[in-house]
Parts: structure tokens; C-alpha cells; sequence
């Protein structure tokens, strides 16, 4: 039975399998990657991807974007008559995930490999787990974003190296530091932040375009006592193609029609933006990735990278690889499509599990330190409350187990 490796993204999924030795992508009716989004119809049918993705800007409170950054949350999420948590939300993806496996492969998917980042919490991983679990999945493992992206590009290569995995996807960051020896894929050190991404890159801008149109109307659409919800989101899709566009050109317009009224008189944006003027707008988030970059090559214990990987669908901005670039001093490669790299990876496991003859080994570690919440005593025998003791290191090899015997501090 076929092990299908999936990408949950925040703004895309996908899901692949082997063929032939090689990872493949399995395409679904519109695309090879799937839009990780969820919608309810005004009649009442479940949408999901593209179909979901295109009722956004008409109803925009029957659409769900983004839940990744809510996974492991208790957050409840409305649609329409229905109150959803995260779990629940993924699961629709995964299930569409599933869905369109089983009609590439015409074979009924039960198992599987979900991504994850790197620095996704225990109770991240565990939500996402439960959701593969609600979309009728046995998931087998949950690996590691960039891990599986150097799955993706290391199959096959016979060259001895240390990797760095730069992974910034629509919601999420990760950096990974990955020695690659004889087929084996092993992790070193990991770090990143997952409430850093394309998502928002595009608030920026869509903050811009907000700013742009109240000083050209005297109407500000993020007015809460008015309903500008509709407007709202078709200044968010509008922001995302605009740094869609700006990633191959130095300039774009924003042109949308009709966004407001004012007197019975409608209200149109039309603005140009430079590639410079959105670099400028994201600056500061781009420079917090520098930080993570930083912290594996002290943890790695190396001053600098053999290879460079740049992974994730935000890697296509310019001023990205400019700036790992210049951070590294090694020159990035993208030899995997970066937004296909991690469900290639996954993919592989998957295969690897499932006992294909596929040469490479993964060896991963916990990104976060493990432990448990103690009571310590001073000297005089008062006590200490919140206290941590580590029984796991951050970047200790895994699976791993540890044990250490406490006892309760008072009867």
C-alpha cells in the first residue's frame, strides 16, 4: 500500500509519492499545488483549493486562510452555522490531499507522512496529527519541513556536505543545519519562527494599500464599525499578487475598481508599487531570519555552509536570496522548485517507510529542549516554583527517550 507524503502549508498543500525512483507530485483538477484553503458555499457545499481560494473576495466570512498558525490552539473557528477548531479545518485540506492521491494512484490512501516546521511545538505536531487522523489518514510520521526539503534535494547525490535549509513558506520559518554523508540526512540543528512568512509580507502591503486609499478617499476600510470585509480581502489577494508580481518585475500597479462608496459615488484604488518600495515595507521582517541563520551556525559549530537551499514559495523574492546570500557568503541554489521541495521530501519518506529501494537514510532532532515543570528549594529549604529541568536537549538526535525519577513535594 502506496505511503503518500503531504505538505500542509499555510497557503498551499500538496502531496507526492515515488515513481520510478524519483519523487512526483500528484496534481489535483487545477494545480500541482493546492491552495490551503477552505470555504463554505452560499448553497452549502464544502469547498477546498481553488474553488475555496476564488469565493474569498465575495464571502470573505465563508472562507478559511491560514489556519496553520492556529494549529495546537484552542481557537474556534466560524463558518457559517459551523464552529470548527484548526484540527477540524486542516483535516478538510488533508482529505482533499487524500482524495487526490487516490485518483493519481487509483488506489485507496490510508497512510501517511505529514510535514511540519521545524519548530512547530509538541502540541503543534500533535494537531496536526489529529487532523490526519479526522481525514481518515494513518500519519506514520510527522517530519520536519526543511528536513524533507533536503530529502528532496539530496536523493541521489553522492557529494559529502554540510547544508543549509532555508525555509520560509506563507506562515512559517525554519532554518536547519544538514550534514549530508553517503545518502545520509542528517540534522544538526534547527531553529526558526513560526509566526514569520509570506502572510506577512502581504499585511505589509495590504497596510500600504489601506493607508494609499484613505489618503486618496478620506475612507479607512479598516474602520471596524464599518463592513469593508469584502473590500478587506480583495486588498488582500490584490497585496499577494502584487508581491507575487514583484518578484519578477521592478514594478506593478494595483488596480481595484469599485472597492468603496462614499455618497453614493464609488471609490476606486490605483497605485503603482516599486520592488524597492515593498523591500523597504518588509525589511525588518526580513532581517529577523538572520537571527535564526545565526543560531545553527553556532549550534552546528561552523562558521559557514558548504550549500545553500532556499525552500518555501516567499524564496522567490529577490531580496531573499540577496540577503542569505550575502549572510552565508555561499551563493543559494534552488535546484528543487522551493514550493515543491518539502512534499518531494515528504514523499520520500514516505516511500522509505513503505520499503522502496530508495538509498538515503533521515536522522533528526527536537527543536525544541523537553522537560518538566519541578519545584526547586533555596538553601534554606524555601521553595522555588516554575521551575524547568531538562531532560531532553534542543537538537539531541531523535527518537530519544530519558528518564529521571522525581517525587511530589509535599504528600
Amino acid at each position: 500500500m502506496t505511503v503518500i507524503g503531504i505538505d500542509l502549508g499555510t497557503t498551499f498543500s500538496a502531496v507526492s509519492t515515488v515513481y520510478n525512483g524519483a519523487p512526483v507530485l500528484l496534481p489535483g483538477e487545477h494545480d500541482r499545488i493546492i491552495p490551503s484553503v477552505v470555504g463554505l458555499s452560499p448553497d452549502g457545499r464544502w469547498l477546498v483549493g481553488t474553488p475555496a481560494l476564488n469565493q474569498y473576495t465575495l464571502y470573505p466570512d465563508r472562507t478559511i486562510r491560514s489556519v496553520k498558525r492556529l494549529m495546537g490552539s484552542s481557537e474556534v473557528l466560524t463558518i457559517g452555522s459551523y464552529a470548527l477548531t484548526p484540527q477540524e479545518v486542516s483535516a478538510l485540506i488533508l482529505r482533499e490531499m487524500k482524495r487526490i492521491a487516490e485518483g493519481n494512484l487509483n488506489e485507496v490512501v490510508t497512510q501517511a507522512v505529514i510535514t511540519v516546521p521545524a519548530f512547530f511545538s509538541d502540541a503543534q505536531r500533535q494537531a496536526t496529527a489529529d487532523a490526519g487522523q479526522i481525514a481518515g489518514l494513518e500519519v506514520l510520521r510527522i517530519i520536519n519541513e526543511p528536513t524533507a526539503a533536503a530529502l528532496a534535494f539530496g536523493l541521489g547525490s553522492s557529494d559529502d556536505q554540510i547544508t543549509l535549509v532555508y525555509d520560509l513558506g506563507g506562515g512559517t520559518f525554519d532554518v536547519s543545519l544538514v550534514e549530508i554523508v553517503n545518502g545520509v540526512i542528517d540534522v544538526r540543528a534547527s531553529h526558526g519562527d513560526t509566526h514569520l512568512g509570506g502572510d506577512d509580507f502581504d499585511a505589509r502591503l495590504a497596510q500600504y494599500l489601506i493607508d494609499v486609499f484613505f489618503e486618496q478617499h478620506g475612507v479607512d476600510l479598516s474602520d471596524s464599525t464599518r463592513d469593508h470585509r469584502r473590500a478587506l480581502a480583495r486588498i488582500q489577494r490584490a497585496a499577494e499578487q502584487a508581491k507575487i508580481d514583484l518578484s519578477s518585475q521592478m514594478f506593478t500597479w494595483v488596480r481595484e475598481e469599485y472597492l468603496a462608496e462614499q455618497n453614493g459615488v464609488p471609490l476606486h484604488l490605483e497605485v503603482e508599487i516599486s520592488r524597492e518600495q515593498f523591500v523597504s515595507l518588509i525589511n525588518d521582517l526580513l532581517i529577523r531570519t538572520t537571527e535564526s541563520i545565526e543560531r545553527v551556525l553556532e549550534d552546528g559549530d561552523i562558521d559557514a555552509p558548504d550549500t545553500v537551499l532556499l525552500v518555501g514559495g516567499s524564496t522567490y523574492i529577490p531580496a531573499v536570496w540577496e540577503l542569505v546570500a550575502e549572510q552565508t557568503g555561499v551563493q543559494p541554489r534552488q535546484d528543487v522548485p522551493p514550493s515543491e521541495a518539502v512534499a518531494l521530501g515528504a514523499g520520500i519518506q514516505g516511500a522509505i517507510i513503505e520499503g522502496k529501494p530508495i538509498d538515503a537514510i533521515l536522522v533528526d532532532v527536537s527543536p525544541h529542549a523537553l522537560g518538566i515543570g519541578i519545584v526547586n528549594f533555596t538553601y534554606a529549604g524555601d521553595p522555588i516554583p516554575d521551575s524547568y529541568k531538562v531532560l531532553i536537549r534542543r537538537n539531541t538526535t531523535i527518537p530519544v527517550k530519558k528518564s529521571q525519577i522525581f517525587s511530589t513535594a509535599a504528600e
